[in-house]
């Protein structure tokens, strides 16, 4: 449903109030603290010069994550407004909103871009990282693979506590919420169309019609289209299946199925909720460490 020009002026009020509840809350300015903190030392140890260190690369993705950080704030707390705004819902047209739709996919990709940027970030520290070429695979296997080379190089170069927390790290950032996050940013980029309701309700099913030409649509649709026979009737018969039929156009099979992606509101917003507070914690440990390895490198 769309809103009127006094709807959206009372929107952008809750939007602003909200926007000031998420500045205060303790993950966001636990980031800006520890932010400040660590330029304050920079410029106490290096007097506005620049260290030569590649560990600091690591400050550089730090950088991009901290900007997307609070671009994720400013999509939250819509969200957080527009749900206000709409207390209880009952018409079908409000609880499929297109605002809120258009909301969550933006904070889903701009999550997933900072998460990625801060698992380069963690990276950086130990390995020469090229950012004009392919980054890291964030697949889970690999991200776990990556650990294991983080704890071997610390383990000779003095910087165990730095990959402890490393790890860490890493695992809070692929954990259950982040993966029902990328799912969702995955169907709403390459599948049918998320929809997410404000209210569990059923919603209208249309068939989508699935051609049958991989081999585990065929055994899918052998259960579908055969009737499994009694003793009897086998035996009066001979055969196990009578065929029940199937949509069959131009030579191919068609399995029928709903495809339709419905996500309730509450449920993926805790996952949004939760995956915000991970990031946060993330960027505000890794910038507090790093204040801690003071000095880096030499001065050029």
């Amino acid at each position: 449903m769309d809103m009127t020009k006094d709807m959206y002026l009372e929107v952008t009020g809750i939007f602003f109030d909200k926007l000031v509840e998420l500045k205060e809350r303790a993950e966001v300015t636990s980031v800006l603290e520890a932010r400040q903190e660590f330029f304050k030392k920079m410029d106490d140890e290096y007097d506005g010069s620049i260290p030569n260190a590649p560990e600091l690369n690591s400050l550089i993705w730090l950088e991009d994550v901290i900007s997307i950080f609070f671009e994720c704030r400013f999509a939250v707390a819509w969200i957080s407004a527009l749900r206000k705004y709409k207390g209880e819902v009952t018409l079908w047209e409000e609880i499929d909103d297109f605002h809120l739709n258009y909301y969550f996919g933006d904070v889903a990709t701009r999550l997933l871009s900072s998460r990625d940027k801060l698992y380069i970030a963690l990276l950086s520290y130990f390995l020469p990282i090229d950012p004009r070429d392919m980054l890291p695979d964030y697949k889970e296997k690999n991200v776990r693979a990556r650990i294991l080379e983080v704890k071997a190089i610390a383990h000779h170069s003095e910087r165990t506590e730095s990959a402890v927390l490393t790890e860490r790290i890493l695992l809070a950032l692929f954990n259950e919420s982040w993966k029902k996050i990328k799912d969702y940013r995955n169907k709403k980029v390459h599948r049918r169309e998320p929809r997410v309701y404000l209210k569990k309700i059923e919603p209208l099913k249309l068939r989508y019609m699935i051609p049958v030409l991989r081999e585990k649509d065929i055994e899918e649709a052998e259960k579908h289209f055969r009737f499994r026979l009694d003793e009897k009737a086998k035996a009066d018969l001979g055969v196990d299946f009578l065929p029940l039929g199937s949509p069959e156009i131009d030579g191919v099979t068609y399995l029928m199925k709903s495809t339709e992606s419905i996500w309730d509101f509450d449920e993926l917003f805790q996952h949004v909720e939760e995956c915000y507070g991970n990031l946060s914690s993330g960027i505000a440990e890794w910038l507090m460490h790093l204040t801690e390895q003071f000095p880096f490198g030499r001065e050029f």
